[in-house]
């Protein structure tokens, strides 16, 4: 029986929202962490890394008026603002700060990303097999895999909030590839790349980064034919335009980062040791 397109975007919707509702109904308590969290060990890190930021920053605003910039109590004090894999700026957990427990800032800041993430990966596969059924898989291969769901559930917070926009850093990307007379798909990569840097996970900003040339260079001789493969020139001044768009929005960030390493030893390479 064929049933109409509507009722299999329904069909297939339902099922997708119970298979993923399954993985992470832990995360709609709002006084206690998921179980598995504390099972792998991590319930100390989140009280060392995690719990203190929203109260830190909720007594800062309340009480001082101000938005705080240094940790006095983490090893005799550390910078908010000058460590890159702080994600105290980043607006997709500020958003969440005023909510009455840790437990409830946690994992409904988990859950909008795990929601962000699904529709970024099923537009993304819409756009690239132009099918709600492969749209849908892909959602919940992304979601289900180790890589999302594995760092989710080991308390990598960080890793979750930053993986939540590579599906949209590939989607707008691809969007600017088939169009590129459309600038605004040029500022939301670079949107993108910028909410990836403020999440703390510079690994993923930086991957994809390096994406963007390869991408280009990629379907300029493989992939279909745009006014973009047939214009090489125009293909790097997108992609340096994209750049001047991102280091505009990460410049707060990234000056005091780069001032504070020079005042760090990460900089300096390990001594090579002889066995």
């Amino acid at each position: 029986m064929n049933l109409p397109n509507f009722s299999k975007k329904w069909i297939y919707g339902s099922l997708l929202a119970v298979l993923l509702l399954s993985l992470y109904y832990p995360l709609f308590s709002f006084t206690q962490v998921p179980a598995n969290m504390v099972q792998e060990n991590r319930l100390s890190e989140y009280m060392f890394a995690y719990v203190q930021v929203p109260i830190i920053v909720k007594n800062a605003l309340v009480e001082e008026h101000s938005f705080p910039l240094w940790n006095k109590w983490t090893w005799s004090g550390t910078p908010y603002l000058g460590i890159p894999n702080k994600f105290i700026f980043y607006p997709g957990f500020l958003a969440f700060i005023f909510l009455p427990t840790f437990a409830a800032i946690l994992n409904y800041s988990l859950l909008f990303h795990v929601l962000l993430a699904g529709v970024g990966t099923y537009w993304l596969g819409k756009e690239l097999f132009d099918s709600d059924e492969a749209a849908l898989i892909s959602t919940l291969v992304f979601l289900s895999s180790g890589f999302f769901f594995g760092a989710l559930s080991a308390g990598l917070v960080d890793w979750t909030y930053g993986a939540a926009y590579v599906p949209w850093f590939y989607l707008f990307l691809f969007k600017l590839w088939r169009e590129p007379q459309k600038i605004s798909y040029a500022l939301l990569v670079a949107v993108t790349l910028a909410l990836e840097f403020y999440t703390g996970m510079v690994q993923y900003f930086l991957y994809d980064l390096l994406m963007i040339p390869i991408f280009f260079l990629f379907f300029a001789v493989t992939g279909e034919k745009t006014p973009l493969k047939q214009n090489l020139g125009k293909s790097i001044l997108l992609m340096a335009l994209v750049g001047v768009f991102m280091l505009g929005l990460i410049a707060p960030k990234l000056l005091p980062d780069l001032a504070y390493v020079s005042l760090s030893n990460r900089q300096i390479l390990p001594p090579t040791v002889n066995f």
